[in-house]
């Protein structure tokens, strides 16, 4: 369809019968413009306006279509080529508003599944235990589960003898399920899905609220049931700047915040799929599949310290607690701190620690 031809014939109509675009245009009714866009070849008549225009000037729809006057001879060929001429253009448009809406459709179906599949797919919960009186304590402790995998790891485990064998297990209805047995002083095991060789994941929710460490020393034998916390999940659709979100302009980001990841898996011991460093009173660990740099340190007077940083947006968060009281809870992200319980304390020094920690221990310093 020709739109230039079809607005010069409109604009040779309305010239021959002394009418002004905006008259024209009330005549319809239209606004100016359109009758201006038409004139110039920059859109159609809707077929309504067709109408009129052809009742207006007495000329056909279809001369109107053709951008000229129909001949004698030739009446009934211009009409149905006029006719074909705007169905044709007709469905063009449907096609290409069909097209459109399935791209939106299927870009809509991409985000659902994306959103379904992955929302809420990773947590990572902590893992401790604290008996003062038999001295007896888990720390440390760490169960990360995703849509595909699961890790646990205990690597600082402290009861009065040396350890000799490790027993982990949970209870459903009484009934004890091992997960894993083990004579060394650790335990730290992974496993996907689709495999489950330790324990069937339907029974996820089962594990996390009963789960038991059974540890062995040559004289003693200890059974203890685990606390579990979750610490983090991602299972958040809007991320807002809480009324706990404080800027602080100090000196944070004179801190090299960018981790090497290539030096800590050189400087750190690989063990299964976690790299691990102990130094007196500090462990660190790294999980390379969700990239989670993790410190840790527990004092003589029994109050414990937890650093985690996760690499991929530079994120830290700082807890404290004594006799499994959590006393300072608060993050670091983007020269900002955010409290993560009530009444926490913003403490510049803890995130200048781990960075100044971290790099004594890749020997950076």
């Amino acid at each position: 369809m020709d739109y230039e031809k079809i607005g010069k014939f409109i604009k040779e109509l309305r010239i021959e019968n002394n009418m002004t675009q905006q008259q024209l245009a009330d005549k319809i009714p239209i606004t100016r413009e359109a009758v201006s866009k038409w004139e110039r070849g920059r859109n159609k008549p809707d077929r309504t306006s067709l109408e009129i225009l052809s009742k207006l000037f007495n000329v056909t729809t279809e001369e109107l279509i053709l951008g000229r006057r129909n001949e004698f001879n030739n009446i009934k060929e211009n009409k149905e080529l006029a006719l074909n001429l705007y169905d044709e253009n007709n469905k063009k448009q449907k096609v290409v508003k069909y097209l459109i809406i399935s791209i939106i459709g299927l870009i809509i179906l991409f985000f659902a599944y994306y959103f379904i599949s992955t929302f809420n797919s990773i947590k990572i919960y902590n893992i401790s235990y604290e008996d003062t009186n038999n001295n007896i304590m888990v720390y440390n402790g760490i169960f990360v589960t995703t849509r595909e995998k699961f890790y646990f790891n205990f690597s600082d485990i402290r009861i009065p003898d040396d350890i000799t064998k490790l027993k982990l297990y949970y209870m459903d209805n009484n009934n004890k399920h091992i997960i894993y047995e083990t004579n060394n002083s650790y335990i730290n095991i992974y496993d996907y899905y689709q495999y489950e060789r330790y324990f069937d994941y339907k029974d996820l929710n089962i594990v996390i609220n009963n789960l038991y460490l059974l540890i062995k020393s040559d004289t003693n034998e200890y059974n203890i049931k685990l606390n579990v916390k979750k610490d983090f999940a991602n299972n958040k659709l809007f991320f807002f700047n809480e009324d706990n979100v404080i800027n602080n302009q100090a000196h944070l980001l004179e801190y090299d915040t960018n981790i090497d990841i290539d030096l800590i898996k050189e400087k750190f011991e690989f063990n299964g799929n976690v790299y691990s460093f102990e130094d007196n009173n500090t462990t660190a660990y790294f999980i390379p599949e969700i990239n989670l740099l993790t410190l840790q340190y527990t004092n003589e007077n029994n109050y414990y310290e937890e650093w985690n940083y996760y690499v991929d947006d530079k994120s830290l968060e700082y807890k404290k607690s004594i006799d499994k009281n959590t006393i300072d809870y608060f993050s670091y992200k983007n020269n900002k701190f955010k409290c993560l319980i009530n009444n926490c304390t913003f403490d510049e020094e803890k995130i200048k620690y781990f960075f100044t920690k971290l790099n004594d221990i890749l020997g950076k310093n």
